[in-house]
């Protein structure tokens, strides 16, 4: 990984760890489906903005008319089924420990990439230093008590998240490599509103939000969505979905200070301890990346 790629790996962390903050605020007053409803519906929003402005409205959807089976598989494992399995868990477990379990993601590329795509299969010393910073995320959290005592249905939801988020990696790096990531990223978004709509009519009554959370929500869908999405997107475009997946490496660590800072969670020495496991997994995958690139 270059410079360039490191920082835009680094904004998806930061945003993307952020996000469980603002689920967790958001989740106060605000059902899961509406959370994620207009979390959606304000990125797509924002990015189909973007794409007006660029000229790339009719290129967009003369790709959904087109490949609208790829386009509808790909919105469901990248934004309506991880967003909804998130927030859904994230109203049984706490955000820590969804952040972590989230984190599992790329050990479900390094399974999958050889089902999928033979140049996507993960080296041996790649998948041991996913496996160092896995074990470093569960001691981020004490040794795993948490994760093993919460409940299965949360552990599940975000589980599900995982496989989902690495699933569309790999078909992202397959349908859309050429494509431009706003255009990908708008799609996603847009395609995804109308599956989800219609849990906000059947299973939650309206709310009325008042000014804080609408802010709340606004932070959601630009900054926690369609920001980390597209530079997402691009990320899987140059460098593939296993160095792209490492976010999820880096995320849990800022959702865990965040936690602490402003839901007042105490850190502990495991906590410090895989965090250092963390970094090192994600130097061993990085190193790899960077040798074979050059060869």
């Amino acid at each position: 990984m270059n410079t360039r790629q490191m920082i835009m790996l680094g904004i998806v962390a930061v945003t993307r760890g952020s996000s469980f903050l603002f689920v967790t605020l958001a989740l106060k007053s605000f059902g899961p489906f509406y959370i994620v409803f207009f979390q959606i519906f304000l990125a797509a929003l924002v990015l189909g903005g973007i794409v007006l402005l660029t000229g790339e409205w009719s290129a967009t959807f003369r790709l959904l008319r087109q490949e609208l089976r790829q386009a509808l598989l790909f919105s469901l494992m990248q934004v309506a089924i991880p967003f909804l399995c998130i927030t859904l868990g994230q109203q049984i477990i706490a955000s820590s420990t969804a952040a972590i379990l989230l984190a599992t993601a790329p050990l479900f590329v390094a399974v999958l990439a050889p089902l999928l795509n033979r140049n996507e299969r993960m080296q041996s010393s790649q998948l041991i230093g996913l496996l160092v910073g896995l074990l470093g995320v569960a001691l981020v959290v004490g040794a795993g008590p948490e994760v093993l005592h919460a409940h299965i249905l949360g552990i599940g939801a975000i589980l599900i998240a995982a496989f989902s988020y690495a699933l569309s990696g790999l078909l992202m790096k397959r349908f859309y490599l050429r494509t431009s990531p706003v255009t990908v990223t708008f799609l996603s978004n847009l395609i995804s509103i109308p599956l989800l709509f219609p849990l906000i009519i059947f299973v939650h009554p309206f709310v009325r939000p008042d000014v804080m959370n609408l802010l709340i929500m606004l932070v959601l869908g630009v900054f926690n969505t369609a920001l980390p999405l597209t530079v997402y997107v691009y990320l899987l475009q140059e460098i593939g979905a296993g160095q792209a997946l490492l976010m999820t490496y880096l995320s849990p660590v800022i959702a865990l200070f965040l936690a602490i800072i402003f839901l007042h969670e105490e850190i502990t020495v495991w906590m410090l301890l895989g965090l250092v496991f963390v970094l090192g997994g994600i130097t061993m995958v990085a190193r790899r990346s960077s040798a074979v690139s050059h060869q």
